[in-house]
């Protein structure tokens, strides 16, 4: 039977990927010719494609058309969509191509058998999320396994992969959560797919086939109901990143003679291991010394380690996620061979309480101990050059650090939410305090940073709400970025003369600072530099300032008295004193300047007050006794800062209004 279909290009293109214009039907299916055969195509464009269809659907091997013979070599996309009725369906063995989404909506089907000897599919499963299948046949002469085969069946919980295969390609058991196993790939099998069995999160056991060369990446991710003991047989020469990522139910490793190559990302997150044995014939990673660990020959990098792992005096590297995730982890011994940690090392090894660097040891890498969080102590020697950003990132117990005089920078985010520190050495060594280097160290009270600091970054102090003082050098040049944003703790500040600018943010949301002296030398304001400084009484602001950026001095709403030496009010916008009672908030300028802030935005605003003009100007020649310096409100001061108005008295009764340079 012939059927001519007369369609617009554009409807076909969308909904055939290989077509005809010469469709036919035998036996209640519509075929079109596909690569030497023919190709099983849908009836209807619209949903369900079959009308009729239910049951059992076994696609034929060969149909005869008009006294021929033609093998089915293909289905089209979508040519079983919606076919809701169907509950089984068999694939012929000629069949060397599935298209995108041929069986989507086929909900009631519960029974694949596949016999296709070698085909593909397009980008997606055929049966894309399909729950209700849960039988999946191979037939004894399947050769590959396709990509994308049974991504995403989260019915099926059994697979018997015949002892034909050759080839499992990728993704193709994806995400099939309720696959339990024992899977057992058979030894015909030379290579395992990216991903192929990913997320299989019930999957409690895989036995590898004696054939099986490559392990692609991400095979086994997350298969983390993978337990017991995991064999990688001789034959394996390769395993992609990540192929056994997070499994932390496997308790034991061994590791055939011919592995060449291994990810330090391979392993990681198999938090579970307790035995990791590599055969005594691999030339190129070896197990010495009962060393419970995969060890790199040539390099004597220690590579995967695990719980029960002794690090051999050979060792000289500790190479990146070589105990990542070893949360039974409690104490480790690194020998004084080992000169480097590497990135990520021993990160969230929670059990590990102490630890202790030797001195042979030159580099601690990026998160080496990150998120410890029974780590109470550590000792860093001398020999130590370089500690890089994250290195005891969120190590909550950590109490105190001594950080050695070797070094000169102490990088981004070290010591960041070490909620227990209560105490840091910095030597006069470091000459850079990173960004956010100790954002979150709410235990800490206190923190002397010494003359040889040049530069202290973003976010250095942010959020160390326990902190009540802080000395900053005059060798420091900028306050940055939210520097210390958020230290509920802090009530008063001193800003050297060496500072030039205080940044975006730099002291948001202090709530308990009442007083901060900003010198002559800060020519220029931050946008929320003050933002949420609710305690804030007074400010007085340099002649030098130039700049104040938007929402300096947001929700300062005890603000009472600002003294603005500029002869020329800065230009500001009507955020800057948002919530301040300007009003009620005494401005004190110059005399010879308050017409200028009477007609200046937001500015004239203010009750303005007469500073009066400058009796005197003190230099290191004044020739009168000083009896005492005192603030405009008459509190007596020790030592006024340069460009600060103050008045001075002597000891002859006099008394004078000067600016100090």
């Amino acid at each position: 039977m012939k059927r001519t279909l007369v369609l617009a290009i554009s409807v076909l293109v969308a909904c055939i990927q290989v077509f005809a214009e010469d469709i036919f039907m035998v036996d209640g299916l519509c075929y079109f010719m596909f690569n030497n055969g023919v190709a099983v195509t849908r009836q209807n464009l619209s949903s369900p494609s079959y009308t009729d269809l239910s049951g059992e659907l076994n696609i034929p091997e060969s149909v005869n058309y008009e006294g021929i013979d033609y093998l089915v070599k293909g289905i089209d996309n979508f040519a079983f969509e919606g076919c809701e009725g169907l509950t089984s369906v068999t694939i012929p063995k000629f069949v060397t191509k599935v298209g995108y989404m041929a069986f989507s909506g086929c909900d009631g089907l519960k029974t694949v058998n596949w016999n296709a000897t070698n085909c593909v599919v397009t980008e997606t499963t055929p049966f894309y999320e399909l729950s209700g299948i849960n039988s999946f046949n191979f037939g004894n002469e399947v050769q590959t396994i396709p990509p994308c085969l049974c991504c995403g069946l989260s019915g099926l919980t059994s697979v018997t992969i015949p002892n034909t295969v050759i080839s499992i390609g990728s993704l193709a058991f994806e995400r099939c959560s309720s696959l339990t196993g024992p899977l057992k790939i058979p030894d015909s099998v030379t290579s395992i797919g990216l991903r192929a069995f990913r997320q299989c999160k019930a999957l409690t056991s895989v036995a590898i086939g004696n054939s099986v060369t490559s392990i692609g990446s991400r095979a086994f991710e997350e298969c983390s109901c993978l337990t017991g003991p995991l064999t990688i047989p001789d034959s394996v020469s390769e395993i992609g990143g990540y192929a056994f990522y997070n499994c932390s139910g496997l308790t034991s490793l061994t590791i055939g003679s011919s592995l060449s190559s291994i990810s330090p990302s391979v392993f990681k997150g198999c938090s579970g291991l307790a035995s990791i044995e590599v055969s005594s014939e691999n030339p190129n990673y070896d197990s010495r010394n009962n060393s419970n660990a995969i060890i790199e020959t040539t390099s004597n990098s220690l590579i995967l380690g695990c719980k029960n792992s002794l690090i051999p005096n050979s060792i000289t590297e500790i190479a990146e996620y070589a105990f990542f995730f070893c949360k039974d982890l409690v104490s480790v011994i690194i020998p004084n061979s080992v000169k480097k940690i590497g990135n990520y090392a021993f990160a969230h090894c929670g059990g590990l309480t102490s630890v202790t660097i030797p001195n042979s040891v030159t580099s601690i890498g990026d998160s080496a101990f990150s998120y410890c969080e029974g780590l109470t102590s550590v000792e860093i020697p001398n020999s130590v050059k370089l500690i890089d950003k994250n290195a005891f990132y969120a190590c909550h117990a950590l109490a105190s650090v001594d950080i050695p005089n070797s070094i000169t920078s102490i990088d981004d985010s070290v010591l960041a939410f070490c909620r227990s520190l209560t105490s840091v050495t910095i030597p006069d060594s470091v000459t850079k305090i990173g960004k956010n280097a100790f954002a979150g160290c709410t235990g800490l009270t206190t923190v002397i940073i010494p003359n040889s600091v040049t530069e202290i970054g973003d976010g250095a102090f942010g959020s160390c709400s326990g902190l009540t003082s802080v000395s900053i050098p005059n060798s420091v040049t900028s306050i940055c970025m939210g520097t210390f944003s958020h230290c509920y703790g802090l009530t008063s500040m001193t800003i050297p003369d060496s500072v030039t600018k205080i940044g975006d943010y730099a002291f948001c949301y202090c709530s308990g600072l009442t007083s901060i002296t900003i010198p002559n030398s800060v020519t220029s304001i931050g946008s929320d530099a003050f933002f949420c400084c609710s305690s804030l009484t007074s400010i007085t602001i340099p002649n030098s300032v130039t700049s104040i950026g938007s929402d300096a001095f947001f929700c300062c709403s005890s603000l009472t008295s600002v003294t603005n030496l500029a002869l020329t009010p800065q230009s500001i916008d009507s955020y800057v004193f948002y919530d301040v009672d300007l009003s009620n908030c005494k401005l004190y300028v110059w005399h010879e300047a308050i017409d200028n802030y009477k007609e200046a935005d937001v500015w004239k605003d203010f009750d303005i007050q007469d500073l009066g003009g400058v009796d005197g100007i003190e230099t290191d020649g004044e020739t009168k006794t000083v009896e005492g310096y005192y603030n405009l409100q008459g509190v007596r001061i020790d030592n006024p800062e340069r460009g600060q108005v103050s008045i001075v008295r002597y000891t002859d009764g006099s008394a004078k209004k000067i600016v100090v340079r």
